[in-house]
C-alpha cells in the first residue's frame, strides 16, 4: 500500500464583528428574514474553526515536475482534535492516489529579496558616500597642517627671531643709558618699560610654541591621500570642463542646424515667390494675348462692317446715279418726242382743215398718233424694267442689311463668349489666389510655429545652461571658501561637492 505524502491543511478563524450583539433566540437562523428587517443576525452563529496545522503520512507523489522533488515542511504540533488525528492516521487504508503538486509561488519572496537588495545598495552608497567625505575632509585637514607646518611655523620662527634681536638691541640701550646718570623716577620707568616688554616677548614666544606643538601633535598627512583628493579634483573639473565643450558642441550644431534650417526656409520661400510671379507673369500673358486677340477681332469685325458700308454706299450712289441719269434721259426723250409730236399734229390738222394758220394734213396726224401709242408703250416697258430693277435693288439692300444683321449678331455672340471667357479666366485666376494666399498663409503659420518651438527650446538651452553654469559656480566658490578656510587654518572644513549626476541630467536632456 502506497504512502500518503505530507500536505497543510490550514484553519483560519474569523472573529464576529464587536458591533454585533449575540440574541437570545439560540434556534434556526432566518438569514432573508434579518436583511430585510435590517436586523442583526439570528440564531447559532458559525462553529468556532480549529486551528493548527495538520500532518497527515507521507504517501507517493507523482509530481508535476519530475526531476523535482515535492516541497516538504517542518512539523509543528498540532492542535487539532483527536478525531482529525484519528482520520489521518497511518493505520487507515486508502487507495492509492495521484496528487498533482503545484509549484509554490516565489513572487513574494522575490520581491523582497528585491527590496532587501535594493536596501542594501542603498546602504552601500551612503557608505561610499560618508567614507568619500571622510576622505575629503581628511585631504583638506591634511592640506590645512601641512600648509600650517610649512609656511606659520618658518613665519613664527622669524618673528620670534626679530623679537630677540629687538629685545637684544633693546637690553645693550639699557645697558648703555644705565652709565648715563638718571633720576630714580626715570630709572624705574625704564625698568617698568623692560619688563613690560620682556612679559610680551615670553607671552609670544609661548603662543608661538603651543602653536608649534598643536601642529606636530596633529596627525601627519599623507601625501598620496591629497594627490588622490586633487587627482580627483581634477577630474571632476576635466568632467565639468568636457560637458561645457559638449554642451557649446551641441549649441554649435543646434546653431548650424537652425542657420541651415532657415536656409532651407528662405529657399523654399524664394521658389515659392518665383513661382508666383511665373503664375503672375503666365496670368499676364494669358490676359494681353486674349485683350490682343480680342482687339484683333474687334479690329476685323470694324473693318468688315466699314467695308459693308462703303460698298453699301457705292452700290446705293451707283444705283441712284444711274436712276437719275435714266430719268434725265427719258425726260430729254419724252420731251423731244411730244414736241415732235406737237409740231406734227399742228402740221396734220392744217392739211385736214386748212385754215390761214394750220397748214396739217389728215395722214400725218394718224400717222403721229401711232408715233405716240409705240412711245407710251416704249415709256411703261421702260418704267416696269425700272421697277423691276429697284426691286432687284432693294433685294439686295435687304439681303446686304441681312447680312449686316448677321455680322452684328456674330460679333455680339463673340464678345459675349470672350466676355464669358475672361470672366472664367478671372475666376480661375480668383481660384489660384486664393490658393496661392492660403498657401503662405500655411506657409507663414508653419514657419512662425517653427520659429516660436525653436525660441522655446533656444531659451529651454539658456536656461539649462545657465543653471548649469550656477551649479559650477556655486561649485567652485565653495571650493574656493573652503580653501580659503583651510588656508586660515580653520578646523572642520567643508568640501563642497558637485552633483554630477543632475549635471549629466542637464546635459542629456540638452542633447
Amino acid at each position: 500500500m502506497a504512502r500518503r505524502a505530507p500536505f497543510t491543511l490550514r484553519f483560519v478563524f474569523v472573529p464576529a464583528s464587536p458591533k454585533m450583539s449575540k440574541r437570545r433566540n439560540a434556534g434556526a437562523r432566518d438569514t432573508a428574514k434579518d436583511i430585510i428587517l435590517g436586523l442583526e443576525p439570528s440564531g447559532a452563529g458559525p462553529r468556532r474553526p480549529k486551528e493548527g496545522i495538520a500532518n497527515p503520512p507521507s504517501r507517493k507523489v507523482r509530481s508535476v515536475s519530475p526531476t523535482r522533488k515535492p516541497l516538504s515542511r517542518p512539523s509543528y504540533p498540532s492542535q487539532t482534535s483527536q478525531a482529525a488525528t484519528t482520520a489521518f492516521s497511518p493505520s487507515v487504508k486508502s487507495p492509492t492516489q495521484t496528487v498533482y503538486v503545484q509549484k509554490a509561488d516565489n513572487g513574494a519572496i522575490n520581491d523582497l529579496q528585491q527590496q532587501l537588495q535594493q536596501l542594501q545598495r542603498q546602504q552601500n552608497e551612503l557608505l561610499a558616500a560618508e567614507q568619500q567625505a571622510r576622505r575629503r575632509l581628511q585631504a583638506s585637514q591634511d592640506a590645512l597642517s601641512r600648509k600650517l607646518a610649512t609656511a606659520d611655523n618658518a613665519a613664527s620662527t622669524r618673528d620670534l627671531d626679530d623679537l630677540r634681536k629687538q629685545l637684544s638691541n633693546f637690553e645693550n640701550k639699557v645697558s648703555w643709558i644705565v652709565n648715563v646718570p638718571y633720576t630714580s623716577v626715570q630709572m624705574m620707568m625704564l625698568n617698568q618699560e623692560v619688563a613690560s616688554m620682556r612679559s610680551t616677548v615670553d607671552r609670544h614666544s609661548n603662543d608661538i610654541m603651543a602653536v608649534n606643538s598643536d601642529v606636530r601633535s596633529r596627525p601627519q598627512v599623507d601625501p598620496t591621500k591629497i594627490a588622490n583628493s586633487n587627482q580627483q579634483l581634477e577630474m571632476k573639473l576635466r568632467d565639468i570642463q568636457g560637458q561645457l565643450m559638449q554642451f557649446k558642441q551641441t549649441m554649435d550644431a543646434e546653431i548650424a542646424d537652425r542657420v541651415r534650417v532657415n536656409q532651407a526656409q528662405a529657399e523654399n520661400i524664394n521658389r515659392l515667390q518665383e513661382y508666383i510671379r511665373q503664375q503672375e507673369a503666365s496670368k499676364n500673358d494669358l490676359l494681353q494675348s486674349l485683350s490682343r486677340k480680342g482687339d484683333q477681332d474687334q479690329k476685323k469685325l470694324s473693318d468688315e462692317s466699314k467695308r459693308l458700308n462703303d460698298r453699301i454706299q457705292l452700290i446705293t450712289t451707283e444705283v441712284n446715279k444711274n436712276t437719275t441719269e435714266r430719268e434725265h434721259r427719258l425726260r430729254e426723250e419724252m420731251n423731244q418726242k411730244i414736241n415732235s409730236l406737237q409740231s406734227v399734229s399742228c402740221t396734220t390738222t392744217q392739211f385736214q382743215h386748212p385754215t390761214p394758220s394750220s397748214k396739217c394734213s389728215p395722214i400725218l396726224f394718224y400717222d403721229t398718233y401711232i408715233d405716240s401709242k409705240v412711245v407710251k408703250s416704249d415709256i411703261d416697258s421702260r418704267t416696269a424694267s425700272e421697277r423691276e430693277n429697284r426691286k432687284k435693288q432693294d433685294d439686295r439692300f435687304k439681303a446686304m442689311n441681312d447680312a449686316v444683321e448677321a455680322m452684328k449678331v456674330l460679333q455680339q455672340t463673340d464678345k459675349t463668349k470672350n466676355k464669358e471667357r475672361f470672366q472664367k479666366i478671372n475666376e480661375a485666376l480668383a481660384t489660384l489666389e486664393h490658393h496661392l494666399e492660403i498657401g503662405d498663409k500655411k506657409v507663414d503659420k508653419i514657419v512662425n510655429a517653427e520659429i516660436q518651438a525653436r525660441k522655446l527650446h533656444e531659451k529651454a538651452l539658456l536656461a539649462k545652461m545657465q543653471e548649469l553654469e550656477d551649479r559650477v559656480n556655486k561649485y567652485l566658490d565653495g571650493l574656493n571658501k573652503a580653501i580659503e578656510d583651510a588656508s586660515a587654518g580653520k578646523e572642520n572644513v567643508k568640501v563642497p561637492t558637485l552633483d554630477t549626476d543632475a549635471v549629466c541630467l542637464i546635459r542629456l536632456s540638452q542633447i
